[in-house]
C-alpha cells in the first residue's frame, strides 16, 4: 500500500477501530513518506520492476546530428580508399614532355633513376618503326626484364625531338635508338639498331642492354 492509501485508510477512522491513537497514526504516516524505492535494507516486492536511477538522455539536436554525420562519412572515407600500387618491378619507361630542355630532363630523370638504384637510358623510337614496334611489345610483356630490369628509359619520338636531341650531342640516323647519358646530360655511350625486327636485333638490344645496367647507376 502507498502513502495515499494509507493516509485513505487512516483518515476514515481505520486507526480508530485497530485501536490506534493519534500518535501512532502520525508515525504511520511518517514511516510512509520516509521509504525509498531499492533503498538499504529493504526487499522489492515480487514480482515488481527494479527502479532504474540515471540520467534522461537528451534528444540530438541539429549539430551532434551533423557531427555524428560527418564522423561517419569520415570513416567510410577512409574504409573505402585504396592505397597505390606499387611501381612495376622490370624495366620502365618515363615520357620526355615535348616542350622540356633535354639536358635539364634527362639530368633531372638520371637523379630520380639512381636514388631508386636505377639506370637511366634515352631511347628513340617510332611509330612506323617495325623493330621499334616489336621492342615495345615486347619489354611490356616483360621479355628483358630479367636481363634490364632496372633500367629506366627516357623515351623520345623521332619524328618530333631529333633536332632537340641533336643539339644536345644525341645524333642518329636509325632508330631504334639508345643511350647510356653521363651525369652531365650528354652521352657517354650510343647505340643505333640497323637490322630489321626479329629475334637478332632483340638479342641484340637486350646484350647492349644488360651491359649497361651492369655498370650500375
Amino acid at each position: 500500500m502507498d502513502r495515499a492509501g494509507a493516509a485513505a485508510l487512516l483518515s476514515r477512522g481505520a486507526g480508530a477501530t485497530l485501536g490506534w491513537s493519534g500518535a501512532a497514526v502520525v508515525a504511520a504516516l511518517a514511516a510512509f513518506a520516509c521509504e525509498k524505492p531499492g533503498a538499504p535494507g529493504t526487499t522489492p516486492a515480487a514480482g515488481s520492476a527494479p527502479s532504474v536511477v540515471g540520467t534522461a538522455t537528451p534528444p540530438p539536436t541539429s549539430d551532434t546530428t551533423a557531427a555524428a554525420t560527418a564522423t561517419t562519412a569520415a570513416g567510410s572515407a577512409t574504409g573505402s580508399a585504396k592505397p597505390e600500387p606499387p611501381p612495376r618491378a622490370g624495366m620502365r619507361f618515363v615520357d620526355a614532355a615535348a616542350d622540356s630542355d633535354v639536358l635539364s630532363t634527362i639530368r633531372s630523370e638520371r637523379l630520380k633513376a639512381k636514388a631508386d638504384g636505377r639506370v637511366l637510358v634515352v631511347y628513340v623510337g617510332a611509330s612506323w618503326c617495325p623493330p621499334c614496334k616489336e621492342f615495345h611489345a615486347k619489354s611490356h610483356a616483360g621479355y628483358f626484364d630479367e636481363r634490364a630490369g632496372k633500367l629506366t628509359l627516357l623515351v623520345f619520338d623521332a619524328d618530333r625531338d631529333t633536332e632537340r636531341l641533336g643539339a644536345a650531342g644525341y645524333k642518329f640516323r636509325y632508330v631504334p635508338y639508345f643511350a647510356l647519358p653521363k651525369a652531365d646530360g650528354h652521352p657517354a655511350a650510343e647505340h643505333e639498331m640497323k637490322g630489321k625486327a626479329g629475334a637478332a636485333t632483340t638479342e641484340e638490344i637486350a646484350q647492349q642492354l644488360e651491359e649497361w645496367q651492369r655498370r650500375g647507376p
